[in-house]
């Protein structure tokens, strides 16, 4: 099993925002996020069993980057064995569930 604890929005995020911004101050873009760079991303997130959003917008942004929700566990900045345990056993049992 594979977890990708996310800290931020994926690079496709920031890539839009970001371009929106130059653009609207008029001048060049200034990161170095490509869209190869946003491709190889989507990829890697896509290999992960699960991958950890600690805010809603992190997780609307997994989403709509191609994330399965069904692959994402929602956390926050900060660890709590307890709450991660009852998030993963809640997944746990509802795959089980399913495939009965």
């Amino acid at each position: 099993m594979t977890v990708r604890k996310m800290i931020n929005t994926p690079q496709s995020t920031v890539k839009r925002i970001s371009d929106c911004a130059y653009s609207r101050i008029t001048l060049p873009i200034g990161h170095r996020i490509d869209a190869a760079a946003v491709e190889a991303e989507r990829r890697e997130l896509a290999l992960h069993d699960w991958n950890c959003a600690p805010s809603a917008l992190v997780e609307a942004s997994l989403i709509k980057g191609g994330v399965s929700r069904d692959k994402l566990i929602s956390t926050s900045f900060g660890w709590s064995p307890a709450r991660s345990a009852r998030e993963v056993e809640k997944r746990h049992n509802w795959e089980v569930a399913s495939y009965a």
